[in-house]
C-alpha cells in the first residue's frame, strides 16, 4: 500500500490535468478542490488530501480542511477531517488507521459528527480525544417519511412512491397549520430585512463587535469564501461525479440565504446565515442583538413555511432555548448529539466555555 498526498499546489495542477479524476473513484471533487484553492485560512503548501492506492487502484483516502481556531486568545492552525473512506475490501487491512497516523502525522486534527467506527479508530490512535458534545434538536416542520425511511433503509427504495404519496397526503394538513400561524404571526417578523450576495463592511463590523468566545472567528473575508465557493452544487440529477465521489456533491436544492436584521429605526440588530439543503435548513452562523433574537426566530419560521421546509436542526443553544416563544406547529422533535474531537495537544483546554457555531468545520460547507 502507497500513499499519495496531495497538497493545494498539487490539487491545483491536478485541475488543470485532470488526471486525477480518470479512474473510477474520485478521492475529492473538482468544486471542492476550487473551495481549497481559495481558502482564506491555507497556504498552497498544506496537505489536504491523502490516497492510499493498492498497485493501480484507490483503496481509500482522507480530506482535510485547513482552519484556524482560537483558544484562550491564542490562534491555533488545524485541519478538520471532512472526507473518510476505506474500500470495504481493505477495511480490516489496517487502510483506515494507516491513513489517519499518516494524517496525524502532518496536522493538528480535529472532527465534528464522526461515526460509529471512525470514533473508535480515533480513540485506538491515542492521538485525538472527544473534547466537546453539543446537544441539538431537529425540529419536524412537515412530514417526510421517505426521507427517514430511505436513509435509514435505502433497500426500501422502492416504496419511494408510496411513501411520497403519504407524505403529500399528511401535509394537506400540516401545511394548512402553517399557514394558520403565518396569519397570526406576521406582526412579529423584524421591522425589514436585507437579503445579500456576500458580506459588506458593515456586516463584518457587526460581526466583530457581536462575536463571543468562539473557536472559529469568522469575518467577512471568511464566509465570502464559503459563499463563493460551496462544496455542493444545485442539480435536478446526479451528475457523473455522484457514482464516482462517496460524499456530497450536488442536490436537488442547496443555497445560502445571507439576511442583515434592521429595527424599526433602521439600525442594523442582527446578521444569519441560514443553509438549505434539499428541505433541510440549518443556521451556520448567527449574530444579532438580544431584542433581535425573537423577530429572527419569527423570520425563520416564516422562510421554513415559504420555502416548504420539511426539517429544521439546530445545536444553538439560544435558539433552543427561545425557539418555543414563536410557537411554531412542528410535528414532532427529534434530539441529537455532535461530538467535536480534537487533537489531544487541546486536552487540557475547557471546550465546554467556548461557542461553537453550528458552520463551524466542515459542517456549512455538507
Amino acid at each position: 500500500m502507497k500513499i499519495v498526498k496531495y497538497t493545494i499546489n498539487d490539487l491545483k495542477k491536478e485541475l488543470q490535468q485532470g488526471t486525477l479524476w480518470s479512474k473510477n473513484i474520485f478521492p475529492i471533487t473538482k468544486q471542492r478542490v476550487i473551495s481549497y484553492i481559495n481558502n482564506p485560512n491555507a497556504d498552497g503548501n498544506d496537505i489536504v488530501l491523502f490516497v492510499a492506492h493498492h498497485e493501480d487502484s484507490i483503496i481509500g483516502y482522507i480530506g482535510v480542511l485547513p482552519d484556524k481556531i482560537h483558544l484562550n486568545n491564542v490562534e491555533h492552525k488545524i485541519a478538520w477531517a471532512t472526507t473518510w473512506w476505506v474500500d470495504p475490501n481493505h477495511r480490516f487491512a489496517g487502510t483506515g488507521g494507516f491513513l489517519l497516523l499518516t494524517v496525524l502525522n502532518h496536522h493538528t486534527l480535529a472532527t465534528s459528527g464522526a461515526t460509529d467506527d471512525a470514533e473508535n479508530v480515533y480513540q485506538a490512535s491515542n492521538k485525538i480525544s472527544t473534547l466537546r458534545k453539543v446537544e441539538g434538536i431537529e425540529f419536524i416542520a412537515r412530514c417526510c417519511s421517505k426521507y427517514f425511511i430511505l436513509k435509514k433503509f435505502p433497500k426500501l427504495s422502492w416504496l419511494s412512491p408510496v411513501l411520497k404519496c403519504v407524505d403529500r397526503l399528511v401535509n394537506v394538513f400540516g401545511d394548512l397549520r402553517l399557514f394558520f400561524w403565518r396569519q397570526k404571526n406576521a406582526s412579529y417578523k423584524p421591522a425589514s430585512i436585507e437579503f445579500i450576495a456576500e458580506l459588506d463592511e458593515q456586516t463584518d463590523q457587526f460581526i466583530r463587535d457581536h462575536r463571543r468566545n468562539e473557536l472559529s472567528t469568522r469575518n467577512a473575508k471568511n464566509l465570502n469564501w464559503i459563499i463563493k465557493y460551496p462544496w455542493i452544487i444545485s442539480s435536478p440529477v446526479a451528475d457523473k461525479t455522484v457514482q464516482k465521489y462517496f460524499f456530497s456533491s450536488v442536490s436537488k436544492r442547496f443555497l445560502y440565504l445571507n439576511i442583515k436584521v434592521y429595527d424599526i429605526n433602521d439600525t442594523m440588530t442582527g446578521f444569519v446565515m441560514l443553509k438549505v439543503k434539499n428541505n433541510i435548513m440549518t443556521i451556520p452562523y448567527l449574530y444579532c442583538d438580544p431584542s433581535a433574537l425573537t423577530p429572527i426566530l419569527y423570520l425563520i419560521g416564516f422562510l421554513i413555511c415559504e420555502m416548504n421546509i420539511d426539517i429544521f436542526k439546530t445545536y444553538n443553544r439560544d435558539v433552543i432555548n427561545n425557539l418555543n416563544k414563536i410557537r411554531l406547529p412542528f410535528l414532532y422533535k427529534i434530539n441529537r448529539v455532535k461530538l467535536y474531537h480534537f487533537s489531544n495537544k487541546f486536552k487540557e483546554v475547557d471546550f465546554n466555555e467556548i461557542i461553537i457555531q453550528d458552520g463551524d468545520g466542515d459542517c456549512v460547507f455538507t
